[in-house]
C-alpha cells in the first residue's frame, strides 16, 4: 500500500500550463483554520429494531442493545 501510495503521488498533473505532482499539489493546498466552535446540528431519524437488534440507517445496519428488539427509535 505504501509504494502505491508514493506512485500516486508522483503522477504528474498540469495545473495552468505547468507540470506538478499530485504531493506537489497537496503541499501547495493550505488547510483552513478550526472553527472555534463545533458545528451545531442534530439529525433526528425513525426506524424500528429488526429482532437481530439492527436498525437500517442510510442503507447501513447498525446494532443496538438486545432489549431492543420490535422498539420504535425516533
Amino acid at each position: 500500500m505504501d509504494k502505491l501510495a508514493v506512485r500516486m503521488d508522483e503522477r504528474r498533473r498540469t495545473v495552468d500550463g505547468a507540470r506538478v505532482t499530485v504531493a506537489e499539489l497537496a503541499d501547495a493546498e493550505p488547510l483552513s483554520e478550526l472553527p472555534t466552535l463545533p458545528f451545531a446540528a442534530e439529525l433526528v431519524v425513525e426506524g424500528t429494531v429488526t429482532p437481530q437488534g439492527l436498525v437500517a440507517f442510510e442503507g447501513n445496519f447498525y446494532s443496538v442493545p438486545r432489549a431492543c428488539p420490535g422498539r420504535g427509535l425516533g
